[in-house]
């Protein structure tokens, strides 16, 4: 039900907003453990949810079956777009718009990048059997004298021993899962809501 309701906040974003926001919801990983991004609907797995699990539990738990077969490691695309729509800020350092955009994007993925100062995290592993197995890595690091931000994506050899690390790992859904309403119903519900607020209105007016 909490993604449903932030799945239908961001299909009426473009009637009354156009700032993108993040969402708590619940995933299989437990209550709240699951991060809804309005821009895209996708829905994100916590860093911190899935940070004690290995690269080969969670390429397990993604397969066919899998607790977590409908999500699938983010590719490199699928993060930029998240962290466009957050931590692009007017300022490279030394003010308090990337502090905010910091701490609400993170705290949202349940990590604390003022404490820790640095992450890696892994995503979009190749195929197993190809003769260039790799995984891309990432790492954010926080730098406090002035406030940055600093990230890069490298790739890396994805070995039998490095099936082993753990994450943090980008782990995403799409949000195709949740038929999409037509218009008219949004439109319908707009106006009801629209109508429920104005008589609420009159209501506290005659008790004036």
């Amino acid at each position: 039900m909490k993604l449903l309701c932030a799945m239908l906040f961001a299909l009426l974003m473009p009637f009354g907003a156009t700032r993108a926001a993040l969402l708590s919801a619940d995933s299989p990983l437990g209550p709240g453990t699951g991060v809804v991004d309005t821009n895209t609907g996708w829905e994100w797995l916590q860093l911190s949810a899935a940070r004690s699990l290995s690269i080969q539990q969670v390429l397990d738990a993604t397969a066919p079956g899998g607790m977590l077969s409908d999500f699938h490691y983010a590719s490199r695309a699928e993060e930029a777009t998240l962290i466009d729509g957050y931590l692009r800020v007017g300022c490279l350092a030394g003010c308090p718009e990337i502090v905010v955009a910091v701490r609400y994007f993170f705290g949202h993925f349940g990590i604390n990048l003022m404490q820790e100062l640095g992450i890696d995290t892994y995503l979009e592993p190749n195929e197993l059997n190809s003769t260039d197995p790799g995984i891309y890595s990432t790492r954010f690091i926080w730098y406090t004298f002035p406030p940055k931000l600093y990230f890069d994506t490298q790739r890396l050899t994805l070995t039998e021993a490095r099936l082993n690390d753990t994450g943090p790992h980008w782990i995403v859904r799409e949000a195709q899962l949740i038929p999409e309403p037509s218009t008219a119903t949004l439109l319908s519900l707009g106006v009801g809501v629209c109508a429920a607020l104005w008589q609420r209105r009159r209501n506290l007016c005659g008790r004036t």
